[in-house]
C-alpha cells in the first residue's frame, strides 16, 4: 500500500503550503489570537482605537515569540550566538567579521571554537513576519446597508 504524497502532484511553480504559512506566520498567529478575543465578546466592547492598541501589543509579543521560536528551531539544541555581520571580504576565501554582545552566555563556546569548524545560519525570523496586513480592528461604526468600508454612503 503506497502513501499519498501531495508534494508529488505539485509543479515547481506551485508554492508549497509550508512556504505560504511561513510567509504569513506572524499575521496568522495574530489573527488566531484576535479571533479568540472576538469569541469572548471582549473585542466588541472595545472601541476601534483600543483594538488598534491591542493589535499593536499582540504583534509585538507574537513577533518576539516567532523570533525566539525560529532561533530555537534553527539551533537544533546547539550553542548559538546572535551576532551582527559587520563586514565581509572576498579574496581567496570569504572572511566575515561579526559583532556580538560581550555578555552573551555562549561567548565561551565561541572562544573554545577558535580554529574549529562552526555552522553559520544566515537570516532570522523576518521571513515569517508577513500577514499582519490582514489583521484589522473592527470599525466603531459598522457599514450601513452594504455601504461603507471604502464605499461612499448614500446621501440622506
Amino acid at each position: 500500500m503506497s502513501k499519498h504524497n501531495p508534494a508529488a502532484n505539485e509543479s515547481a511553480d506551485t508554492p508549497k503550503a509550508i512556504d505560504i504559512a511561513a510567509s504569513t506566520m506572524l499575521g496568522d498567529l495574530m489573527a488566531c489570537l484576535i479571533d479568540e478575543l472576538r469569541m469572548l465578546h471582549l473585542w466588541q466592547s472595545m472601541p476601534e482605537e483600543q483594538q488598534k492598541e491591542a493589535i499593536y501589543r499582540i504583534q509585538e509579543r507574537v513577533q518576539a515569540n516567532v523570533r525566539v521560536a525560529c532561533e530555537v528551531i534553527a539551533s537544533d539544541n546547539r550553542p548559538t550566538i546572535v551576532a551582527t555581520v559587520e563586514s565581509v571580504t572576498v579574496k581567496d576565501g570569504i572572511k566575515a567579521v561579526v559583532t556580538l554582545p560581550k555578555s552573551d552566555a555562549q561567548r565561551h563556546e565561541l572562544f573554545d571554537a577558535a580554529g574549529l569548524p562552526v555552522l553559520i545560519i544566515v537570516g532570522g525570523a523576518s521571513g515569517y513576519y508577513g500577514g499582519t496586513d490582514q489583521v484589522h480592528p473592527d470599525p466603531d461604526q459598522p457599514a450601513l446597508n452594504g455601504f461603507g468600508d471604502g464605499e461612499e454612503r448614500a446621501a440622506a
